[in-house]
């Protein structure tokens, strides 16, 4: 067996690190600028959010309505122990997080206790924090681009 530290790396390899790394961070931020989460509740939020949006955007692009608020049988939804299972934290974290954003009207309940985030695309403040995050992916792919790696 070879020892790994003598091979050669490819040469996009660390590139391709710092540029995720990158556009992580910036992810982030952007998240966390938007909707003043701790990193828990943030990873709470995006699951819920995932969740929420996965049954539309499983349609073909053509398919996907462009009005700001979908019906609610278009929207998903998860349970708080799914939640748990997901993001690996633990169930009375996921509880008394998802209840804090509950209460900052970040997640909703719906009638059979699931959970899923409000329809918020129609505000300003959140259409120029996905812009953000879309700069951010943009410019991780062109440092990708840049390396060759992409």
């Amino acid at each position: 067996m070879q020892d790994a530290r003598s091979e050669s790396l490819p040469a996009t390899l660390r590139p391709t690190l710092f540029a995720l790394n990158e556009l992580l961070f910036d992810l982030l931020y952007v998240a966390q600028s938007y909707y003043g989460l701790d990193l828990e509740s943030l990873a709470i939020h995006l699951c819920v959010n995932d969740a929420t949006m996965k049954p539309f955007m499983s349609l073909d692009a053509a398919e996907i309505p462009s009005v700001p608020s979908l019906p609610e049988q278009m929207r998903g939804s998860i349970s708080r122990r799914a939640v748990s299972e997901v993001t690996g934290l633990p169930r009375e974290t996921v509880r008394r997080k998802v209840q804090a954003m509950v209460d900052r009207g970040l997640i909703i309940v719906d009638e059979k206790d699931q959970l899923r985030t409000p329809p918020l695309l129609a505000e300003p403040a959140a259409q120029r924090a996905i812009e953000s995050g879309r700069a951010a992916v943009l410019r991780c792919l062109q440092r990708l681009r840049e390396c060759r790696a992409v």
